[in-house]
């Protein structure tokens, strides 16, 4: 049986969100938020996910605002997550879909983009 795994991700800049806001692969509610604190001006939100078959190592997680409010949003790249006994997993964040796809042209095209 799969215990939640506990995990962090780390934002650049600081979204509007807060605690115990869903967070999802597509329509599926894999996991919530905790509340989130700024560690060396890197804001830290920590993160319980329920199902972790879903999120692989390279997922970056997007923050998205709709009429329900603001939810966390896994954006899956990469292989399957490896499970260790080192805990919290680290993600990277991003604040807005522009600051996504930023993140993914310099992981796409690495020393052409400075």
């Amino acid at each position: 049986m799969f215990k939640d795994l506990q995990a962090e991700v780390w934002f650049q800049n600081a979204p509007d969100i807060g605690p115990q806001a869903p967070i999802t692969i597509g329509s599926q509610l894999i996991g919530h938020t905790g509340s989130p604190s700024v560690v060396n001006g890197r804001l830290r939100l920590p993160i319980v996910l329920t199902s972790s078959d879903a999120v692989p190592d390279a997922t970056i997680f997007v923050v998205t605002h709709d009429p329900r409010g603001s939810r966390l949003v896994a954006r899956p790249r990469g292989s399957p997550l490896h499970l260790s006994s080192t805990e919290p997993y680290q993600f990277r964040g991003a604040s807005n879909e522009f600051e996504y796809v930023w993140m993914r042209a310099k992981d796409t095209f690495g020393d052409l983009i400075r």
